[in-house]
């Protein structure tokens, strides 16, 4: 299994509760914590720089 950025927590978070179905994992830019993003994140995402 291969997670980068934010999709790290989720990744480790299937692992955890599939241990068994995982055989190797890479883990690349890991944040330190998962923070919940803003609903409007998406519209200020494609129309700020």
């Amino acid at each position: 299994m291969f997670s980068y950025s934010r999709g790290v927590s989720y990744a480790l978070g299937f692992a955890n509760e599939a241990a068994r179905r995982v055989v190797s994992m890479i883990i690349q830019d890991y944040p330190a914590e998962h923070k919940q993003m803003p609903a409007d994140w998406p519209d200020d995402y494609i129309h700020n720089d």
